[in-house]
């Protein structure tokens, strides 16, 4: 088994459907790649047969990259709206967004939501928050409807960064700002 960090071997020969001792000729190679792509945290997978006995099973894992509150428990997402889980607790290194009202929830499958809110540009916004290095910052981000998007941080201070339009440049003086604010002591407030 190659790629694999969050799964260990074991759980992606079981979730394959292979045997050990199983007779490399009678595999099903298809089969064993269509199992382990139906796992919610496998994103890619290769089978290649090694003669005269062995498989080389190659995969590419699916990463938590936010996690959404529904319920009482936490929806978690990869970073193209993957559900690769349902929790009944946090991880505490995961962002949180909160506000988001969901219509389906397969595992597995994308996430589908109301509101006609995009998952891609929340995602982006996370995505553009760690190039920056915001990201370690944010407590969590909240969609108060879908013009008004609020981020809190981990300081104490909300910034009130409205829709998802000129998002690199919001950013950039969202930055600004929180430096500025840091220079005069300043560690709360919207």
């Amino acid at each position: 088994i190659q790629g694999n960090y969050i799964l260990n071997d074991e759980k992606v020969i079981l979730a394959s459907g292979l045997n050990y001792n199983e007779n490399i000729f009678k595999i099903r190679t298809h089969d064993a790649k269509e199992n382990l792509l139906s796992h919610p945290y496998i994103k890619f997978v290769n089978i290649k047969r090694i003669f005269p006995n062995k498989l080389v099973i190659t995969i590419k894992e699916r990463n938590e990259f936010l996690v959404i509150r529904f319920l009482d428990s936490f929806i978690y997402l990869d970073d193209e709206g993957y559900i690769l889980n349902l929790l009944a607790y946090k991880k505490e290194n995961l962002l949180e967004v909160e506000g988001i009202n969901i219509n389906d929830i397969s595992i597995g499958k994308k996430i589908t939501l109301e509101d006609n809110i995009s998952l891609e540009k929340i995602i982006d916004l996370i995505k553009d928050c760690k190039k920056i290095g915001l990201y370690k910052e944010i407590k969590k981000i909240k969609l108060d409807n879908i013009s008004n998007i609020v981020i809190y941080l981990k300081s104490g201070i909300k910034v009130a960064f409205g829709h998802l339009n000129n998002v690199k440049y919001k950013l950039s003086f969202t930055i600004r700002i929180l430096d500025d604010l840091k220079q005069r002591g300043i560690n709360k407030g919207t």
